[in-house]
């Protein structure tokens, strides 16, 4: 019998994991977009996103300022926010050196990508792209 819940537990865990990791990327971007656009002309490293508030912090981790945030969604993926002026940077995974999120460009340098539909990069400084949806 414990054998049988063990399972059920295991195959609960594989379906929430599983609806996480497949969540619209549109929906994530609208999140992100709204945490952005508070943040983006603030001074700080790195940020995380609470339960009624944003946290940014120095590069050492001291806290700088919290910012009140009502909309805070825990079912997002969303380990932390890194800031590289003028980009942000939304981590959503990881490991080791490599990470996968979603970036803004706060500079009106982000013209250069009008009209692109997908980028990828394809090594050094190329990057392979379309503008077909």
């Amino acid at each position: 019998m414990k054998y049988k819940g063990w399972i059920v537990c295991f195959c609960i865990a594989v379906l929430v994991c599983f609806s996480a990791c497949n969540r619209n990327p549109d929906e994530n971007e609208a999140y992100f977009s709204q945490i952005n656009t508070l943040i983006q002309n603030e001074t700080f490293d790195i940020a995380k996103v609470e339960a009624g508030k944003i946290a940014l912090f120095t590069r050492d981790l001291e806290l700088i300022k919290e910012i009140p945030f009502d909309a805070y969604d825990n079912t997002v993926p969303l380990n932390y926010i890194r800031k590289k002026h003028p980009v942000l940077y939304f981590v959503t995974g990881g490991s080791v050196d490599d990470e996968q999120g979603i970036l803004f460009i706060n500079d009106a340098d982000n013209q250069i990508f009008d009209g692109i539909h997908t980028i990828d990069r394809i090594g050094g400084n190329s990057y392979a792209y379309s503008t077909r949806h």
